[in-house]
């Protein structure tokens, strides 16, 4: 199922009109897409969990080649270190899951005795603690990556040991889709038999901006005209059932 189709599927359920102006095809989108990532996510999660090291996830997973860039020393950083941008957000997922491996590329200007050295995930902290430790310390055979955010707001990824000639590595990540670069004709990335589980969240969000108060005088009901019907919206937790089962805490 495209997102196109999903869309206008709950506006059908909604009883939308042409003069709904109210609540548009964008709004339903961006909570589609907002509630789908909470749902693949914590399906990719409780796979993670059951399987150990992902297998059962990496229909969801892409493996893409990124470009690098070095960074020399200055007075923000004080060692030289690479780093490449993620072209797209990545599911929320438990220790930064969302990057699942980094390897060298093959012809991307590492020596071949070190093209089966393993990224190690760690943070800006460590690294730092780990500079003078001779057997942590990053070197080209023992590389580790940190994520952080850049000054002009993009999702980086710090890599640091890896020789200055190196050009490009080999990157697995779970990349999640992004409401302003979407092509609502692309399918869905959560798995069929959640549709129904993504459906019923969307349709609560839109109990809000269409949730029209009836114009009451008194809290009794006094002021109803006989036989009146009352339309009664049902009760919205966010703490939603949905999300929160079958998880596997890690």
């Amino acid at each position: 199922m495209t997102y196109r189709d999903f869309v206008d599927d709950v506006m059908v359920a909604l009883g939308m009109i042409h003069d709904d102006s109210l609540w548009s095809r964008d709004n339903i989108l961006l909570n589609t897409i907002y509630q789908e990532n909470l749902l693949v996510g914590q399906d990719i999660s409780r796979t993670i969990g059951l399987s150990g090291d992902g297998v059962s996830s990496t229909n969801k997973r892409q493996v893409v080649p990124v470009p690098v860039t070095q960074v020399e020393c200055s007075d923000e950083w004080s060692w030289e270190h690479a780093y490449f941008d993620l072209p797209s957000k990545v599911y929320d997922l438990p220790f930064d899951g969302g990057i699942t491996m980094i390897r060298y590329a093959v012809g991307c200007g590492c020596e071949s005795s070190v093209m089966g050295a393993t990224f190690s995930a760690t943070t800006l902290e460590r690294l730092s603690l780990m500079k003078n430790l001779p057997y942590q310390s990053p070197r080209p055979d023992q590389p580790y990556y940190a994520r952080y955010k850049s000054l002009n707001d993009k999702d980086r990824v710090g890599l640091f040991g890896i020789s200055s000639l190196v050009t490009k590595l080999l990157v697995g990540v779970y990349y999640a889709p992004r409401f302003d670069t979407l092509d609502m004709n692309t399918d869905m990335r959560i798995d069929p038999h959640r549709l129904a589980d993504l459906k019923r969240l969307v349709l609560t969000m839109s109990v809000w901006p269409l949730g029209i108060p009836q114009e009451r005088h008194k809290n009794d009901g006094r002021d109803f005209e006989p036989g009146q019907v009352v339309n009664t919206r049902p009760i919205i937790s966010v703490n939603d059932p949905i999300l929160n089962s079958n998880l596997t805490q890690s």
